[in-house]
């Protein structure tokens, strides 16, 4: 096996570990702090209607929770494609 940045093996695997997993951890985590207290708010609601679960019921509540999913997963993860690029991104990380 060729070295990858000149690492190789157990010292690759803690590489990726420590530049790719932890980083991405992280940040998930500070996105889902960040946007609950946002989700929260009735100004939120109001301002953004499709997102609004805070006075829905029922299906309505469904589809705006999936959006709601949706846009945050996309924001939380669009600064990976600065440093990857949109091809890289797409196919390395699904």
């Amino acid at each position: 096996m060729a070295p990858y940045f000149g690492l190789r093996g157990p010292a690759l695997s803690r590489a990726i570990m420590w530049l790719v997993v932890c980083p991405a951890f992280l940040t998930y985590g500070y996105n889902q702090g960040v946007t609950g207290g946002l989700l929260t708010l009735k100004a939120f609601a109001e301002q953004f209607p499709q997102m609004n679960t805070l006075t829905t019921t029922g299906a309505e509540k469904h589809y705006n929770s999936t959006i709601q999913g949706m846009y945050y997963d996309d924001v939380g993860l669009a600064p990976c494609t600065v440093f990857l690029g949109r091809r890289a991104f797409l196919t390395h990380a699904f």
